[in-house]
């Protein structure tokens, strides 16, 4: 989610790479980068305490979105309810 005109990053993993997405304002593409990991099927303990850190990270970012959007909405609904009354 983009709001106020930030700039946010999207990673995803596969066993061979790590592709950063970079979106703009309109949620369209505007870079990525691809890194080759190991070429093995497992993860190592870094890896995998570095994609759950940016998981966790990315899940707190999105309920702070979902917060401020909820309460741009329960604004709105507000002067919507006073126009009308």
């Amino acid at each position: 989610m983009i709001l106020g005109g930030c700039k946010r990053k999207i990673k995803r993993y596969t066993n061979i790479d790590e592709t950063t997405l970079y979106l703009d304002n309109n949620l369209q593409i505007r870079g990525r980068q691809v890194l080759k990991l190991q070429d093995d099927d497992i993860f190592s303990k870094d890896q995998v305490l570095k994609i759950t850190k940016q998981l966790m990270d990315e899940i707190f970012h999105l309920q702070n979105d979902n917060d401020q959007l909820r309460n741009e909405l329960k604004k709105l609904n507000q002067q919507i309810t006073s126009e009308i009354h």
